[in-house]
């Protein structure tokens, strides 16, 4: 049944592919294929438009003792990821450390990083943002600009500085800027410089038009 959920699945046919998968793992419950087959279950519910019966499935996974180490893996990494997209950092920085400490990658890393500055973790940020840069494949651009905001939460002009100059050297063209800037004009707005916010949060709408950091500056 979990070929059927497969083929099924690459055909697009992601509500019956779900049904395959969970009727596989509801008849052979004690198989060591029934947790791939749950988090085959989940992902194709949220791919046919179910994406909170995607999410009750992928947790209820979590919540299981002793599931195999690659599929707790996925697991971690698709929940962590969805929190971190909806912005739920304190949700997705538990998920997220422990797919970072199960999976040392630069990617991981560096969404650990980020859940970590969400929630106001910025020890955490600076130690795992410093990690990933060290490791093959990292996305210099991101963590630099992830790293640049930590500095401005914890006032590190210094650090802030050299932050910047780098990516207006090298990343000058990357979309990602933006939230650095809108960083900065929510930090200025928080310590009372209104007149200064509104300038940077201005330019974040000048020259990031039309993206979700240009959105909310105007807020």
């Amino acid at each position: 049944m979990i070929r059927k959920g497969d083929c099924l699945y690459n055909r697009s046919l992601f509500a019956e592919a779900a049904d395959a998968y969970a009727g596989f793992s509801a008849d052979y419950p004690e198989s060591e294929l029934a947790a791939g087959a749950v988090y085959r279950e989940g992902i194709a519910r949220d791919k046919a438009g179910d994406g909170k019966k995607a999410e009750e499935i992928i947790q209820n996974l979590l919540n299981k003792e002793g599931l195999p180490k690659d599929v707790r893996l996925l697991a971690l990494a698709w929940l962590g990821g969805r929190y971190l997209d909806a912005r739920q950092y304190d949700q997705a920085r538990v998920l997220l450390d422990e797919l970072a400490v199960g999976e040392r990658t630069a990617a991981n890393l560096t969404q650990a990083g980020e859940a970590e500055l969400g929630s106001g973790d910025y020890a955490g940020a600076v130690k795992n943002l410093g990690d990933a840069l060290g490791m093959r494949g990292v996305d210099s651009c991101r963590v630099i600009a992830l790293r640049a905001r930590t500095s401005m939460r914890l006032k590190q002009s210094d650090q802030y500085g050299r932050d910047t100059q780098w990516l207006a050297a090298r990343c000058a063209a990357w979309k990602g800027l933006g939230a650095v800037l809108l960083e900065k004009g929510r930090i200025e707005a928080e310590e009372g410089r209104c007149d200064v916010a509104a300038a940077t949060l201005g330019d974040v709408q000048k020259r990031y038009a039309n993206s979700d950091e240009a959105t909310e500056a105007l807020f």
